[in-house]
């Protein structure tokens, strides 16, 4: 065989493997953090000023995981009179499996969450809360085994 076929098919063999690559990509699923990620970038501001105040604390709310009960603890401080707070999980992989609830603490500031349903890996726990002044936002990572 001649050097100048070689060249060409190799160039064919070339064409055809990005032809394969590019169909590939674009079956791939691209998933967003969020569906109205725009919407909340531009009140972004506000999700600043709720970690600002979080930090301000000096008793915060704690996030726990109990790995052998398979609880997801929240406590808050006691001295804090928490109006309504959100618990969202957050799967960084698979935005099909996220959930979220509202909820509000029990007398002792505490509330436990069962994630024994929970697919194992990596979730992200963002806690948001309401006392009669300001919001607050906490945000945790944790790792389900």
């Amino acid at each position: 065989m001649n050097w100048g076929y070689k060249i060409f098919f190799s160039f064919l063999l070339f064409g055809f493997f990005l032809s394969v690559l590019v169909y590939y990509a674009f079956q791939s699923k691209v998933q967003l953090v969020s569906p109205d990620y725009y919407q909340q970038e531009l009140q972004y501001q506000q999700q600043i000023d709720k970690l600002t105040n979080e930090k301000s604390l000096r008793n915060t709310a704690k996030i726990s995981y109990d790995s052998p009960t398979g609880q997801l603890r929240v406590i808050f401080p006691p001295s804090q009179t928490i109006i309504e707070a959100q618990l969202a999980m957050y799967r960084p992989s698979d935005a099909s499996m996220d959930r979220s609830w509202s909820f509000a603490p029990d007398n002792t500031g505490t509330t436990s969450f069962s994630l024994d349903r929970f697919a194992t890996g990596l979730w992200q726990v963002h806690l948001e809360w309401k006392d009669p002044d300001k919001t607050y936002f906490k945000q945790q990572t944790i790792f389900l085994p």
